[in-house]
């Protein structure tokens, strides 16, 4: 997903001779796919504005402080027996 943001990215920003600023502002996943892109995005490096991600889970689920992930998690794991990583 990460390449086809970029392949979008860079489709979209080819068509302005003059480049503006890029933003990108993501939820949840959508933050790890905008990570994922940006290093395939490096010719446009100058032109990066800002990087905004809402509960995107960078570090994984593993350090969520959310009391509702932590009973998600248990349920799957007591319930479904199923394992998390």
């Amino acid at each position: 997903m990460g390449q086809r943001l970029a392949a979008e990215v860079d489709y979209e920003v080819g068509k302005y001779s003059d480049i503006p600023q890029i933003c990108f502002l993501g939820h949840s996943m959508g933050g790890l796919i905008i990570r994922t892109a940006l290093p395939r995005l490096k010719k446009y490096k100058d032109y990066f504005h800002s990087l905004i991600t809402l509960s995107s889970p960078h570090l994984g689920f593993l350090y969520s402080t959310s009391t509702l992930v932590d009973a998600g998690l248990w349920f799957i794991n007591t319930m479904k027996k199923c394992t998390s990583i």
